[in-house]
């Protein structure tokens, strides 16, 4: 009987440690140091930075131990990576913030194979965050301006034209993407010209997977109980 639930112990942290999401990291295990081709998590690629504007005009740092932050006084950078192509029902999750002041704009763009399909932006002067995509151009969200906020944000590939966005306080249901956004496999966060002092930063982030995958371990939960009760008749 023990020998059983050793085995099924572990067959359950294989799967929870295979399903429960399919890439994860956090800025607290970066030391408080943030540089190209840094990657402490799993399922990502490591971190690619591009900069314009001259030395010491924007950066990046680890924020409070605990958030990915980006710069820029009075120049542009930008943070990647990649990860595994999203597949239906696939979705990426993190927070977003900024600090008081937003001369130029802060934003974060998702990709496949090196082509933009989706941005989400707050530029300067506006009164709300707006989205654009290949189908719908530029459109406003509910989301407004809110300094110091961390922004819960959620894109969810629905269908191999169709996502779906939770942000902040928006939240927007079967949008059509205009192009074939499966196999979404990266993202861009960018800071151009926010003024400074100030930064915009990134909270921990993770890939899920679809919600058939994680019903897996139910399943397989089932399963195993079945099977000892089964044999132990």
């Amino acid at each position: 009987m023990k020998k059983f639930y050793l085995i099924a112990s572990i067959l359950s942290i294989a799967l929870v440690d295979s399903y429960a999401s399919l890439a994860t990291d956090s800025a607290t295990s970066y030391g408080g140091a943030w540089n190209s081709g840094d990657n402490n998590g799993t399922g990502f690629t490591a971190w690619t930075f591009d900069y314009s504007g001259g030395f010491g005009t924007s950066g990046q740092y680890i924020k409070d131990n605990s958030r990915w932050a980006l710069w820029a006084n009075s120049g542009t950078v930008s943070a990647s990576r990649g990860f595994t192509g999203l597949q239906i029902g696939d979705s990426i999750n993190f927070d977003i913030e900024h600090t008081p002041t937003i001369n130029g704009e802060v934003g974060l763009t998702l990709s496949k194979n090196g082509t933009d399909v989706f941005n989400l932006k707050f530029a300067g002067g506006g009164s709300s965050w707006t989205v654009w995509d290949s189908f719908s151009g530029t459109y406003g969200l509910s989301q407004g301006y809110e300094a110091n906020t961390p922004l819960s944000f959620n894109f969810e590939v629905i269908g191999n034209f169709e996502y779906s966005l939770d942000f902040g306080s928006a939240s927007r249901g079967i949008q059509f993407a205009g192009q074939n956004i499966e196999g979404i496999d990266q993202i861009t966060f960018y800071n151009n010209y926010q003024g400074d002092s100030q930064n915009f930063s990134i909270g921990d982030m993770s890939v899920i997977p679809e919600p058939a995958t994680i019903g897996l371990l139910g399943f397989v939960g089932s399963s195993l109980v079945f099977v000892r009760k089964r044999f132990s008749a």
